[in-house]
């Protein structure tokens, strides 16, 4: 039986997708919310609602895999992925000198679960 494609909850992954990424551009730009003016308001909405967006992807995440079987073999493919291209963007960003990115903090980053920077 072939299952059929849920279309509405794909456009809502995809909204919630660029509701994260302007939750991102708020957060990497480091504004200041000294005072409350229309500016302000609308860089604080782009805020809180990137923050929803992140609650939606993991809803929807969820729900498609709720019915899911775990494996070992997907969870160590995922971890040498995220080392992979972890990796080639410390590469990338040292060779273009575009800072925040460090070798020194790899083993933070990749080793979040076991430290306390959470």
């Amino acid at each position: 039986m072939k299952k059929e494609r849920e279309s509405n909850i794909e456009l809502l992954r995809i909204v919630a997708m660029l509701l994260i990424i302007s939750f991102h551009y708020v957060y990497e730009s480091g504004y200041k919310f000294i005072e409350l003016n229309y500016n302000s308001f609308i860089v604080k909405l782009f805020y809180l609602v990137g923050e929803l967006g992140v609650n939606i992807f993991l809803l929807i995440t969820g729900y498609f895999l709720v019915n899911g079987k775990f494996s070992w073999k997907k969870l160590i493919k995922l971890i040498l992925e995220v080392n992979f291209y972890y990796i080639i963007s410390l590469i990338l960003f040292n060779a273009r000198n575009l800072g925040g990115v460090r070798f020194s903090n790899y083993n933070k980053k990749i080793y979040i679960l076991s430290s306390n920077n959470f």
